[in-house]
């Protein structure tokens, strides 16, 4: 494991770690509490527990470099992204929103399948055991890699630049 708040250098980072764990635990908490959905959100008296919650997700990113408003920026992207799966899974009515977006989508994709060939090029794609109904673990690990992308400018660490276009 490398040193507490690193960027990481090969074994995952303890800030990776924790901040994966604490995403999930949010998505987790929302799916079992769907109320919480509609009242946390907003201007809002905040309690002790809603506070842990910060706490827990701020203290892996202590000593990361960067700065009180990153640091919440980052929680908000993580428990943004949480929160919306956990929105299309409650709105899906128990089933699993891929697979149900699939089937209904099917019908329109076969009468129309010279208007999308993009579309239909994915889906065959992701025929593959674990391709789909993935959307929440895929958009934890990259927005922790732009995470690591900054902690590292921020540590003077090199950087793979993007390539001209």
């Amino acid at each position: 494991m490398v040193g507490q708040g690193g960027a990481g250098n090969g074994a995952e980072a303890y800030w990776r770690v924790a901040l994966r764990a604490w995403a999930v635990a949010v998505f987790e908490q929302m799916c079992a509490h769907p109320w919480a959905l509609e009242v946390a959100v907003g201007v809002r008296p905040l309690g002790p527990c809603e506070v842990g919650w910060f706490e827990a997700g701020l203290e892996p990113l202590g000593d990361s470099g960067l700065s009180g408003a990153e640091r919440l920026d980052a929680l908000a992207l993580l428990s943004g992204h949480a929160r919306s799966l956990a929105q299309q899974a409650r709105s899906a009515g128990g089933e699993e929103l891929e697979d149900g977006m699939t089937r209904q989508l099917g019908e329109t994709l076969a009468a129309h399948a010279d208007r999308y060939p993009a579309t239909i090029a994915a889906f065959a794609e992701s025929d593959a055991p674990g391709d789909r109904n993935n959307a929440l673990h895929f958009g934890i690990d990259r927005i922790l890699d732009g995470l690591g992308v900054l902690i590292s400018r921020h540590r003077g660490d090199s950087v793979p630049q993007k390539p001209d276009a």
